[in-house]
């Protein structure tokens, strides 16, 4: 296991093999729930994901000068434009190269690389991986069983909000969504609670947008919802066939900014 002081959980189920088997039991052409995207076009985004991720920490490790991440349309391009015959066994070599250089920089404990505007150590690149897979995998295939089971894991929620606060260029980060939405940008403070897990707090204060998890029994909770919704709707996705319940006097207009609820 990859860690870097700090344990790395253990995946409830072997989260590669359901991605690759879903992904190979797909048509390139497929829509997905990854707005705008195709599984040929998810597919490039991991592929070329992988390939950034090996090159920034190679470089790293061999004492080269440290680089921007490439934007997305830059890295995923040739990717996109492949034929989907080349590109499945492209993303595979890519992901081995990646994993390989992640077991590499596991050995150097205290080293972080730069990547999407923050440092990342190998373990949090592993979850990193393991995050973009079952995401990914549910744009695909939608909820399953298994799938659901991936969504829940906690440490996954914890990646999120690093993640959506810590990289502003992401499309999903919530201060994209909340000008999307046209939001006002006021203070807030947001809810989420998905038992038996600590619950998730949104909030602006003074301008300043703060996300994090804590544990307190007695306290005003916007909405209730089982663990996996939550992360799909952290990451700005939402499950038909879920159920989300309001708590009393939930803040409407906050949740709408942020989740379209």
């Amino acid at each position: 296991m990859e860690t870097t002081g700090n344990a790395n959980p253990s995946p409830v189920v072997d989260e590669g093999r359901e991605f690759i088997e879903t992904l190979m039991s797909s048509r390139s052409s497929r829509l997905t729930a990854c707005q705008g995207w195709t599984v040929h076009e998810i597919t490039a985004h991991l592929a070329a994901g992988s390939q950034e991720i090996a090159d920034l920490i190679e470089n790293h490790l061999a004492g080269g000068t440290p680089r921007d991440t490439r934007p997305f349309d830059d890295r995923e391009a040739p990717y996109c434009a492949m034929e989907d015959r080349l590109l499945r066994p492209l993303l595979f070599e890519q992901v081995e190269r990646a994993k390989r250089a992640r077991d590499r920089l596991a050995a150097h404990v205290d080293d972080a690389v730069p990547f999407t505007g923050r440092l990342m150590h190998a373990a949090e690149f592993v979850t990193h991986s393991r995050s973009e897979r079952t995401l990914h995998r549910w744009d695909i295939v939608g909820r399953d069983e298994v799938g659901w089971e991936m969504l829940a894991q906690p440490e996954l929620t914890v990646h999120a909000i690093k993640i959506l606060t810590e990289m502003p260029v992401l499309a999903e980060a919530f201060e994209n969504r909340l000008r999307v939405a046209k939001h006002p940008l006021g203070d807030f403070h947001v809810v989420l609670r998905s038992e038996p897990q600590d619950d998730v707090i949104v909030s602006r204060a003074n301008g300043v947008l703060e996300v994090r998890t804590e544990s307190v029994e007695d306290r005003r909770v916007d909405a209730y919802l089982e663990p996996a919704i939550r992360l799909l709707a952290l990451w700005g996705r939402r499950e038909p066939s879920a159920a989300i319940h309001l708590g009393r006097g939930a803040n409407h207009d906050a949740l709408w900014g942020l989740f379209g609820w």
